[in-house]
């Protein structure tokens, strides 16, 4: 079975060690040799991610110290201190604005009266919404070893979703190449394969070196790897390509961001 798996999967002669090679040391070969049909010698773009994403996602599953969810008592100590300086801010605002009023930051009701026109009156906040999300966190925190399988399992979901996204992102910003999109997708395929690759020994190094931080290094490589390849495919100058990478890496970055909260916010929620 494991012998049909990686035959099945990689197909494990010269054809995967040829993809692998390019992949790693010749950015963007991979996509343009796809993109004017020399397909056969390489393994398919997306049986490439998906084993190579499979490989990360275990990895990741296997180390303990990566998504530790588990709330320690600082960090409790830490959101009830938020929570009380939130309650003292919104109680100093609504002063400031001629309002006297009590918040409990135990509650989300709000008893404020109006000093201006003398009216008085209760503003009740989502209270049983509040305790929902409140309950599902808490379970979501204190259940660690399942909620690192689920919020895994959503990530690895997240990022399949965030490739044909980038390649989006691709198509708006070389439209004038008239490219098809399939040809950026492609392109974003190739790169996240990279990615996962690059943090996938990152993790293996970890074993072998726990205190080294490796993180900005990484984020370096993948920066000058992700030009090389914008370079190698879409035929710009240097400084047309940087300028066009600049606005690219933030859109994605911020993207990365919203969907990764959402993810755990979802991971939570079910």
């Amino acid at each position: 079975m494991i012998a049909e798996f990686f035959e099945g999967t990689l197909h494990y002669d010269t054809k995967f060690l040829k993809t692998l090679k390019y992949l790693l040391i010749r950015p963007g070969l991979l996509t343009e040799k796809f993109n004017i049909g020399q397909r056969a010698s390489y393994v398919p773009p997306f049986r490439l991610y998906v084993f190579i994403s499979f490989l990360f996602f275990f990895l990741v599953a296997i180390n303990h110290n990566i998504l530790n969810l588990k709330a320690s008592n600082n960090t409790k100590e830490t959101a009830a201190a938020v929570r009380q300086a939130t309650a003292e801010a919104i109680k100093q605002e609504q002063l400031n604005s001629g309002s006297i009023v009590r918040f409990d930051p135990q509650d989300s009701a709000l008893a404020v009266m109006d000093t201006t026109n003398g009216r008085i009156g209760l503003e009740f906040g989502d209270t049983g919404r509040a305790n929902f999300l409140e309950n599902k966190f808490s379970q979501f925190l204190n259940n660690s070893e399942q909620s690192r399988a689920k919020l895994l399992k959503n990530f690895s979901l997240m990022m399949f979703v965030l490739m044909p996204f980038f390649a989006y992102l691709l198509y708006l910003f070389y439209i004038k190449q008239r490219r098809n999109y399939v040809e950026h997708l492609m392109f974003s395929i190739h790169l996240h394969s990279f990615i996962f690759i690059v943090l996938s020994i990152v993790l293996l190094l970890n074993y072998v070196l726990p205190s080294v931080d490796l993180l900005g290094w990484v984020f370096l490589v993948i920066l000058i790897y992700t030009f090389i390849a914008l370079r190698q495919v879409y035929k710009r100058s240097f400084w047309r390509t940087f300028f066009k990478m600049i606005p690219i890496a933030l859109i994605y970055n911020i993207t990365l961001f919203v969907f990764f909260i959402g993810t755990l916010f979802i991971s939570a929620l079910l």
